[in-house]
């Protein structure tokens, strides 16, 4: 009898570490990203599949509808036609919507891409079903002039903000299928006056002319970078712009905060951008905005993006200003007080719908690592290593290297710092108390020059474990090294053979 339980339970043991072992080994692999564009690019193609007409193909249709729409009240054989089509494309990418939003997505890839892409999918659903439901209510006399005129402007915004995101959106996911079905070219409604309509009994009011989209080339192509999970509903805000900001919109906040619109601008260049920035920085610490006025370098995954300035603005309203670097893009964004303002920042900051790409390379660096060690010139500085531990908020990458030439008797540490005022708060700790006489007679902070030409500050001290340090700056890289030996006169000779290190 005991027997029989023992081999009952063995049996059953043994069937269970077998089912576990079964469906470990079957156990699907996780997905990738290669995987989810396929199955999003699939998506595309079968909700589309029965789609009559192309989506330009279907803009350039309506347009010339809603301009110069037949009598209302009386069905039109091709009104009904585009009608069709029209529901049948909000359909279509409501049901693809659906489909890509149950795609699994691998857990370290950024999702800010597809959240833009299925919110713009959203947008364009709703914008053709608003069209499609003015058809219908047109044709059995029902819709006014208010309405069409509103139907006009959601068909302009539709073609010069929502459907630009959605093809750079699809673009940078890689979903060739999806673009295929855009076609190539956006058409843009001509701004006409629509004419009165007139309902079987009752005359309707003309309509007014509708007002232009407004938008340039250049102003279509900033809201296109703009992530519509944080500012929707753009406007052109021409009135910002001159030789310097080749175009500026004001949004409206997808979250509360703003008292008033963002204001986003593209700068005409890197130098524009700059001189903007430091007209609004003057006189301000790097202490950071959590802390009262600052001007101070802001990223974005560990990645230096740009400034970050917060002062008192007009009207007692606090004002945060950003910038992106690579984009020569920066923005305005006010409220009651500093507080909200920057709470609201903090959720909201990274507004562009271009991923930031912070992960590591196969050799352990991140890509502000390997940017930083590009800068080194070969012939001072070798075989550098990651150092993270030297990395935060101010400091974006941080490498130790081997000195090719003997003297530092720890391997010198070079950092990128997110800006010049994080550098320089960074060093005035470093600094504090220090004669300016120079390293050649003991303790000293004072500026270095190379062949004439002021590169930024030398800081040498007495460091940690009896060695001795040398801190010197390249103001305009935003960069810092610290080298040290077991005295001053070693490290010093050291340092003024092999001081300016940086390629540029």
């Amino acid at each position: 009898m005991f027997a029989g339980k023992s081999l009952a339970g063995l049996v059953t043991f043994a069937v269970t570490v077998a089912a576990f072992w079964i469906t470990v080994i079957d156990r699907p692999p996780a997905p990738t990203f290669g995987d989810w564009q396929a199955k999003a690019g699939a998506a595309c193609e079968r909700n589309f599949g029965n789609a009559q007409l192309s989506l330009h193909t279907a803009l350039l249709q309506v347009a010339p509808l809603v301009k110069a729409p037949p009598p209302a009240g009386k069905q039109d054989a091709g009104m009904t036609a585009v009608m069709h089509s029209i529901d049948q494309l909000a359909s279509s990418f409501r049901a693809m919507s659906a489909d890509i939003r149950e795609i699994p997505v691998p857990s370290d890839h950024d999702r800010a891409d597809i959240d833009a892409l299925l919110s713009a999918n959203q947008d364009v659903a709703g914008t053709f079903s608003m069209i499609a439901t003015v058809l219908v209510n047109y044709q059995v006399g029902q819709v006014n002039a208010p309405e069409l005129q509103k139907t006009t402007t959601a068909m302009q915004k539709l073609v010069t903000s929502t459907i630009p995101s959605w093809l750079g959106t699809a673009r940078r996911l890689g979903l060739t299928p999806c673009l295929a079905i855009m076609g190539t070219e956006l058409p843009t409604p001509a701004p006409s006056t629509v004419p009165a309509t007139t309902a079987p009994a009752t005359p309707a009011p003309a309509t007014p002319s509708p007002s232009p989209t407004g938008f340039t080339e250049a102003q279509r192509a900033l809201t296109a970078s703009l992530s519509t999970n944080v500012l929707t509903r753009c406007d052109p805000a021409s009135d910002e712009e001159n030789d310097k900001i080749i175009a500026a919109v004001n949004c409206d906040a997808a979250r509360t905060g703003p008292t008033k619109r963002p204001l986003v601008m593209r700068f005409a260049s890197a130098d524009a951008l700059r001189e903007w920035r430091t007209a609004r920085s003057g006189g301000l610490t790097a202490k950071g905005c959590g802390n009262g006025d600052s001007s101070r370098g802001w990223t974005h995954k560990k990645v230096a993006v740009g400034t970050l300035i917060c002062k008192p603005g007009s009207d007692d309203n606090y004002l945060a200003m950003w910038t992106f670097d690579d984009d020569n893009i920066g923005v305005i964004a006010e409220a009651g007080d500093r507080k909200t303002i920057y709470t609201w920042w903090t959720k909201n900051a990274y507004l562009l719908t271009r991923a930031i790409d912070a992960s590591p390379t196969p050799d352990g660096f991140t890509a502000a690592q390997q940017t930083l060690v590009g800068k080194l010139k070969t012939s001072v500085l070798t075989d550098c290593d990651p150092t993270p531990k030297e990395e935060n908020d101010n400091v974006v990458a941080a490498v130790n290297c081997d000195a090719t030439r003997t003297g530092p008797t720890k391997r010198p540490l070079v950092m990128q710092f997110v800006s010049v005022e994080a550098l320089k708060s960074w060093l005035a700790t470093r600094s504090e108390g220090l004669p300016s006489t120079g390293c050649s007679t003991g303790d000293s902070a004072r500026s270095w020059n190379n062949e004439g030409t002021r590169k930024g500050t030398l800081v040498c001290k007495p460091g940690s474990d009896d060695n001795y340090l040398t801190i010197w700056t390249f103001d305009a890289a935003a960069v810092a090294v610290i080298a040290e030996a077991g005295d001053r006169d070693t490290i010093r000779d050291w340092w003024a053979k092999n001081a300016n290190l940086l390629t540029e």
